[in-house]
């Protein structure tokens, strides 16, 4: 069988920025629906980064940069056909964001990803241990991305973002809420105005990857807490949704909730918890 490995990297040839973390996750799910599709063995390569330091099965560097096929933008399109022309013997390095169909998202195609991104002992205790302080059973998450150039700001203008919150979060989920973001002044701004829980974890870019060790620990910690949600609210100060916790969502099947562009975010916070029960009944009934 062929076989395709999806690399994370922190340079790229043809990206001025390589991809942050969820659109490496992006990347992988639409892979792993390829290879649903066309037959192959996927496998997620975290060994040319350091987050892979943090996975429990961890692996030596399997290739060199130079040897890594590369489908970013304009070049996303040619991925399909360039892995269905691959030999039935042959293996691959490659490394893409390419965007998946949602329609073809299912819980076989979630699996292929989440079952190799189990992270060691260290990220996972201390999400468990953050989850106990949140609450003893559900939960959401209020999640918060800034502008790259505003990771380590002190203070940051946010006064637009009570309204959004006001609106479209607190009068949907009664249930416990906690905050994270990329920004650590917003956390406790957010957490000091509504009396909400944070995480006090750093933060870092994972495809700049310019940060010490425990901020990318850190990062992967704000991970595996929102893989344990409940539900998502996101606000990003971009035009598009934060991918971290957008594709997070996607891979752990956690219903999320874009709180700047919902139009009618109470009834669909209960229609997409609703469907995730539901989802959930099914998958432990059969």
């Amino acid at each position: 069988m062929k076989v395709v490995r999806h690399m994370y990297r922190t340079r790229c040839l043809t990206s001025r920025q390589p991809p942050g973390f969820g659109d490496y996750l992006r990347g992988s799910i639409g892979l792993a629906i390829l290879a649903q599709e066309q037959g192959f063995s996927l496998e997620i390569d975290l060994s040319h980064h350091p987050a892979g330091a943090f996975l429990r099965d961890k692996r030596p560097p399997t290739t060199s940069p130079g040897e890594v096929a590369e489908f970013f933008n304009e070049r996303e399109s040619l991925l399909p056909e360039y892995l269905a022309q691959l030999r039935d013997d042959e293996s691959v390095s490659l490394t893409t964001n390419c965007r998946p169909n949602m329609r073809k998202v299912t819980d076989a195609v979630r699996e292929v990803v989440r079952s190799q991104l189990s992270w060691d002992e260290s990220i996972e205790s201390t999400a468990d241990e953050a989850r106990r302080q949140i609450s003893d059973g559900t939960f959401a998450i209020l999640h918060v991305r800034v502008a790259d150039e505003h990771f380590h700001a002190r203070s940051v203008e946010i006064g637009p973002l009570f309204r959004h919150i006001e609106r479209n979060v607190l009068p949907a989920w009664r249930g416990p809420l906690a905050v994270l973001s990329n920004n650590q002044a917003v956390k406790k701004a957010l957490s000091e105005r509504y009396n909400l829980p944070f995480v006090s974890t750093g933060a870092v870019h994972l495809g700049e990857c310019n940060g010490v060790e425990s901020e990318i620990r850190d990062t992967l910690v704000d991970f595996a807490i929102l893989s344990r949600a409940s539900a998502i609210f996101s606000h990003s100060d971009y035009s598009w949704d934060s991918g971290f916790s957008r594709w997070c969502a996607c891979l752990h099947d956690v219903p999320f909730i874009s709180i700047r562009r919902s139009s009618n975010p109470v009834a669909r916070v209960a229609q997409t918890i609703y469907d995730a029960a539901a989802r959930m009944r099914r998958t432990f009934s059969g």
